[in-house]
């Protein structure tokens, strides 16, 4: 498929609402054939004015549109999302020393509790190996330190001090043998996670929000925010070798690399006359523009099918008074 010869074909858009007033629109997620739209949220369930925020996510049906599970999970932040392999979704949520791993569309939960409560400023989670394996970012608020956990099914955990750089992101290689993660002060690492030893170290200009590997693990791409503009940087992972480094108008929270091609998708947010916008932009491993996409919104989050045949975004129309209106769209891709 030629990159700058893609044609855009909507085919899903549903608004986020549970009959509550949204607090956060996270990260959305395609489940592994396809079928299915995945996203996480976190609303209100108090009265208006005030506010008690909930952990949950929405599953629907892409070909009817219909809301095929609704999950309320622990905590009061947007849970991290992960496509199974069976086709459905797991889901990772933390409340207080409290992290939990939920199989969405079954009541199969699996809970792992820490053993220091102080450690409870839990920064980002991430999943892997279709839920075997959770991690999460702290920030000790007794040491002020940064922290790094993995808990898994398989082998022994892992436990990183990162010192006085804060870990805020987190993923694991789609394998999950890697794991990057970002820090406060610009930072940033890959991980062998079989080895338990860096593959590189890195510095951003900015506030890392953002990373995604490759599907085939090769490369990790950061991104981080200053100033209101981005920086979009793509390393080797084997080497640390940065293959492209470019800035960009807007905040990336959002960003993938596209499964069946060379090319790095991203979203923007940015306010405009009141009004939050974005669009998802694609370039191809050199850092040239490959293909914009009006996303009618801020982008919160981006995922494709494993085939590349379908595009998510998950998207911030309006904000005001503490609360959100959020949509999620599906475009299958083709070449024009």
């Amino acid at each position: 498929m030629s990159l700058a010869k893609i044609a855009f074909k909507e085919i899903f858009n549903q608004p986020i609402h549970q009959g509550k007033p949204i607090l956060g629109v996270g990260r959305v997620e395609l489940s592994q054939n396809g079928e299915k739209v995945a996203v996480a949220l976190a609303y209100n369930v108090a009265v208006p004015p005030q506010e008690t925020y909930q952990a949950a996510a929405l599953v629907w049906d892409i070909k009817s549109s219909r809301v095929t599970h609704f999950t309320c999970l622990p905590g009061g932040d947007p849970p991290t999302i992960h496509p199974a392999s069976n086709g459905e979704f797991v889901a990772g949520a933390s409340s207080h020393s409290t992290l939990t791993i939920d199989y969405l569309e079954k009541d199969n939960r699996r809970r792992y509790r820490e053993t220091k409560a102080e450690r409870n400023s839990i920064q980002a989670l991430a999943l892997g190996e279709n839920g075997e394996r959770i991690a999460a970012a702290y920030r000790n608020d007794n040491t002020k330190e940064g922290e790094i956990q993995v808990f898994s099914a398989g082998d022994g955990p892992f436990h990183h001090v990162t010192g006085q750089s804060i870990p805020e992101i987190l993923e694991f290689s789609d394998d999950g043998k890697q794991m990057a993660f970002g820090f406060n002060n610009g930072n940033v690492e890959a991980w062998d996670m079989v080895r338990r030893e860096p593959l590189f170290v890195g510095t951003m200009s900015g506030w890392p929000k953002s990373l995604a590997y490759s599907r085939d693990g090769e490369m990790v791409a950061f991104c981080s925010s200053e100033h209101g503009d981005s920086h979009v940087a793509l390393y080797r992972t084997k080497t640390g070798i940065k293959d492209a480094d470019v800035t960009v108008k807007g905040i990336v929270l959002a960003s993938r690399f596209w499964p069946n091609a060379k090319c790095f998708t991203y979203g923007t947010q940015s306010l405009q006359s009141g009004k939050r916008m974005g669009k998802i932009y694609g370039m191809d491993l050199e850092g040239k523009g490959t293909f914009e996409l009006d996303a009618k919104g801020a982008v919160s989050s981006l995922a494709f099918s494993p085939d590349g045949k379908y595009l998510a975004a998950s998207i911030v129309n309006d904000f005001g008074h503490g609360q959100e209106t959020g949509t999620v769209r599906v475009w299958e891709t083709s070449s024009r």
